[in-house]
């Protein structure tokens, strides 16, 4: 288990002075390459030397409540599982107090980007991520089913500041793009991302829209149609 301290920033909040969504999903991210880096061999370096890359396959987000401006929060993450390529994490997020305030599942695929296909990592690989304990916590489907009648909203292209060190369009920024969907004032209990494919520098992704009772679907697609990613809202 590894563990990371730090305050809200001014940077970080919303109009409310809460914690952004894409901010608490950069946290996570960030909390498990801090780890990855304080390790002497299985760090970014170490999987860039063998052409792979651990590429983020979906989010399941828990929230009980967002942190506000300045208060001292302290995030956690463990690997708990591996099947064939793919690695599972959890990550949670404490108050000063001590109280989970947050808490997450996520499932990672190793790439091989030399090959652009999935590639299962092998012992020494494996042995840089020792397993802990699953959090107990109700987890929901890795694919996320769209449902109604969907309308499409304004469509976006991928800038430069929006690119990642692995060239594509960045994890949160989706959740970013999607935000910009969610009705005012409400109280977020649930975010889920299923990512589908890459994004690049120049791309168009297309939102398209679905508004049921206590919950936001926004599909964001390319010019095609085809997804990058679904990103789920869930509300009080």
């Amino acid at each position: 288990m590894y563990t990371f301290e730090t305050r809200v920033r001014y940077s970080e909040v919303d109009d409310k002075l809460m914690l952004t969504l894409p901010t608490l999903a950069k946290y996570f991210q960030d909390t498990c390459i801090f780890e990855s880096e304080n390790k002497e061999v299985v760090n970014m370096d170490y999987l860039a030397a063998r052409k792979l890359v651990w590429v983020l396959s979906s989010w399941q987000i828990v929230i009980e409540r967002l942190p506000k401006l300045n208060e001292a929060i302290k995030i956690y993450t463990v690997p708990y599982e591996f099947k064939s390529f793919m690695g599972y994490r959890n990550f949670w997020m404490e108050d000063a107090d001590g109280q989970c305030i947050v808490k997450a599942s996520s499932i990672w695929t190793l790439i091989d980007f030399e090959q652009m296909r999935p590639c299962k990592p092998d012992e020494e690989i494996l042995s840089g991520y020792p397993l802990g304990e699953k959090l107990e916590m109700d987890y929901a489907p890795r694919k996320i089913a769209v449902t109604g009648e969907g309308k499409n909203g304004q469509e976006q292209v991928v800038g430069r500041a929006h690119i990642d060190s692995n060239h594509h369009l960045n994890n949160s920024e989706y959740i970013t793009m999607a935000c910009e969907y969610l009705p005012e004032n409400v109280v977020l209990s649930q975010l889920r991302v299923e990512y589908k494919k890459q994004a690049y520098l120049g791309e168009r992704i297309c939102p398209v829209v679905y508004e049921q009772q206590g919950k936001v679907q926004v599909q964001l697609n390319d010019i095609d149609g085809v997804p990058y990613a679904i990103v789920e809202f869930s509300y009080e």
